[in-house]
């Protein structure tokens, strides 16, 4: 869980089994983490187009509050962090910021 802004995203492509899909990776410049641990300040997490693979739609230059999990698919030796439209990842808003401060401590604030 942490607070980013987005600051790039590309198209990736990828098949499972015969089926072939694309989602997008977001890049994000981590400005507060409160859960999870990092070796940088830059995340990338990776979702849907949208429609009906309820991917999120983020937007380059925007600051997010991200809800995110690991996910492999099929390949169990590539982890990536994923969120989509039914986690609680939303455009960064003082609400929610409060929300999460009642029960999560900053981990490491980034300049």
């Amino acid at each position: 869980m942490f607070v980013g802004k987005v600051i790039s995203a590309d198209t990736i492509s990828d098949t499972i089994q015969y089926y072939k899909f694309r989602r997008i990776k977001y890049s994000f410049q981590i400005q507060t983490l409160y859960k999870g641990r990092v070796s940088s300040d830059k995340m990338e997490i990776v979702t849907g187009m949208g429609g009906g693979d309820c991917g999120f739609e983020f937007g380059v230059g925007s600051e997010y509050i991200i809800y995110a999990n690991y996910n492999s698919y099929h390949d169990k030796s590539i982890r990536y962090l994923e969120t989509n439209i039914c986690r609680r990842t939303c455009l960064k808003n003082n609400s929610e910021l409060r929300e999460i401060e009642k029960y999560k401590r900053k981990k490491k604030e980034f300049e």
